[in-house]
């Protein structure tokens, strides 16, 4: 009868753990949600605060501005990336080491162009920080945007067989991903975090069009 009874608090108490552990991840999964709910409405009101000060150009746009001679368009991508194609006039110059010594005339107009218009948006504010005399611009859509209007490009060989940034965010999602959830299940059910600040990370990043991933990721040695 006891060994009955031990039993039955056995399954009892496991059965109470186990609504424990259960109610821990439906708790951490509700502060992600608010969490991210809360970080993508205060990004929405922060990006389209930004972009008031940002002159954001079309390629039609930027064609005319070429075309009048007025205009220094600086490619911010790396130099394997501007090997590979980039627009005729452009100058290749790296965000890493953009700043106002690279500018060749400051009565020009700037147009600071990059890959899909995110790397451009971040060179444009750092020139702002450093000189508020400069007109500066940056080209919507980057040369993608170019090369869909059908405009002209010059195309060279790839330096490298570098991954594209979005690929590389992909990979390095997934591998944390996976290592949080072989964590949770070999360790402890708090690395369950893990896994859903990256698939929160991701949903914001969606949300917001702003990529801390991404981010990290150009700062690295082979970007």
């Amino acid at each position: 009868m006891n060994e009955i009874e031990f039993t039955n608090c056995s399954i009892k108490r496991h059965i109470i753990t186990s609504k424990d552990t259960h109610n821990n991840y439906l708790l951490f999964l509700f502060i992600a949600i608010w969490l991210i709910n809360s970080l993508s409405v205060e990004a929405s009101d922060a990006i389209l605060q930004n972009n008031k000060y940002l002159n954001i150009i079309s390629p039609s746009e930027l064609r005319i501005m070429l075309d009048t001679g007025d205009t220094e368009l600086i490619d911010v991508r790396s130099t394997d990336e501007f090997a590979a194609r980039h627009i005729k006039e452009a100058r290749s110059v790296p965000l890493s080491i953009l700043d106002l010594n690279q500018i060749c005339d400051k009565t020009k107009k700037i147009v600071l162009q990059c890959e899909s218009g995110s790397r451009s948006k971040l060179a444009a504010k750092k020139l702002q920080a450093l000189s508020k005399d400069l007109k500066i611009y940056s080209l919507d859509g980057g040369i993608r945007n170019w090369v869909e209007k059908n405009y002209a490009i010059v195309e060279g060989i790839a330096v490298n067989n570098k991954l594209p940034l979005n690929r590389q965010v992909q990979i390095t999602a997934g591998i944390i991903i996976v290592l949080g959830i072989v964590l949770t299940q070999l360790m402890s059910g708090l690395f369950i975090i893990i896994p859903l600040f990256i698939g929160c990370g991701l949903i914001f990043a969606g949300i917001s069009g702003w990529c801390g991933m991404a981010s990290l990721l150009t700062l690295m040695p082979w970007n």
